[in-house]
């Protein structure tokens, strides 16, 4: 792959459920997931130094229309070092999306709307809640990662987490 930033790990499991696509060539990703109750997908983004933003996609893959929930963490470094501590971080939603986050009451926690379809994390358990998505509705996520200048952590690995959760929680 040409973008050595981004990496989508696939796992399944093997039970007497067949496999839809299993053994072709190319599959759409997407459709493989959708498809199959036994594969997971999980994305990874790396970002160094110059680099401070990534991007998620994500969809309502439900047949109806449903609320949303994204969960935003940051557990500590081995260091015990919070990545709030040392930078400005932003959550950049698409225009759809954004609007209905704000139709939705503009509800989470850990957050400060930040105008222009961003959104601020001022906690380590953020959550941007009642985001209203039409069945297989496709939206962009949109991270983006200030380091503050003046403050330099002893360990320079840091993780941020992003769950999307539907209104049972799953």
């Amino acid at each position: 792959s040409a973008e050595q930033w981004h990496f989508c790990l696939l796992a399944r499991v093997h039970d007497s459920e067949p496999i839809e696509g299993e053994n072709a060539d190319s599959c759409d990703i997407g459709y493989f997931v959708t498809h199959n109750n036994n594969v997971a997908w999980k994305n990874i983004t790396v970002i160094e130094g110059h680099h401070n933003k990534a991007i998620v996609w994500f969809q309502n893959h439900l047949k109806y229309r449903n609320n949303f929930k994204f969960r935003f963490s940051s557990p500590l470094t081995l260091k015990g070092e919070k990545l709030i501590s040392y930078s400005e971080l932003f959550i950049v939603l698409d225009p759809k999306t954004f609007n209905s986050w704000i139709e939705g009451g503009r509800k989470g926690e850990g957050i400060e709307d930040a105008g222009e379809c961003r959104i601020r994390i001022i906690d380590l358990n953020a959550t941007i809640d009642n985001i209203n998505l039409e069945p297989n509705a496709i939206g962009k996520l949109e991270t983006e990662i200030h380091f503050l200048a003046e403050l330099l952590p002893e360990d320079s690995i840091f993780t941020f987490d992003i769950s999307m959760y539907d209104e049972k929680g799953e």
